[in-house]
């Protein structure tokens, strides 16, 4: 069904940008041994930083991934082979995620690759169909948050443009 893999890949642009708020908001480390005393707490960074690693590895993004896989394979979204091994990607670095004893650099990068990788994977929707396709398929709704992130006229040059800026983390940072 569409619209629930539409659903459910919002969820998991939703819990991404809350891991990397939560991340990017804190003085203490979010993830590793030392975090796990203040992770009790659900309202905490670290705490926030579990409920949104146990959504992204729940059904719910999981499913949203297969979803867009199955429908990938049957060719209905023009994409083919090579974006069903994107989201085999995007699935392994998601199933990889353990804030529990991840150091907090290499926890953050992985989380900043699956934004890169699902983001690769909009962007191959959007290099194989038009708008007006995207539209039919009702896929609009996945690719909006997306195509909010743009910049004006960033889409077009879908071939070898950049997806994001390398997001980079200092090793000695105390998060």
């Amino acid at each position: 069904n569409i619209v629930s893999t539409i659903e459910e890949g919002n969820t998991m642009l939703s819990a991404v940008a809350g891991v990397i708020d939560a991340y990017e908001n804190s003085d203490m480390p979010i993830t590793g041994l030392f975090s796990i005393p203040a992770s009790i707490i659900s309202s905490t960074p670290q705490g926030i930083v579990r409920s949104y690693t146990r959504t992204l590895q729940s059904g719910v993004a999981l499913d949203a991934i297969k979803n867009l896989k199955a429908v990938s394979a049957t060719g209905a979204t023009g994409f083919g082979a090579m974006n069903e091994r994107e989201l085999q990607l995007l699935l392994d670095k998601i199933g990889s995620l353990n804030p529990d004893a991840d150091d907090p650099e290499i926890f953050m990068q992985t989380v900043y690759r699956i934004e890169a990788q699902y983001e690769r994977v909009m962007k191959g929707i959007l290099s194989t169909l038009t708008l007006d396709e995207v539209s039919d398929l009702g896929l609009q709704p996945l690719i909006d948050p997306y195509l909010s992130r743009q910049p004006p006229g960033g889409v077009q040059n879908t071939q070898n443009a950049p997806i994001t800026q390398q997001k980079t983390i200092k090793f000695g940072d105390n998060r």
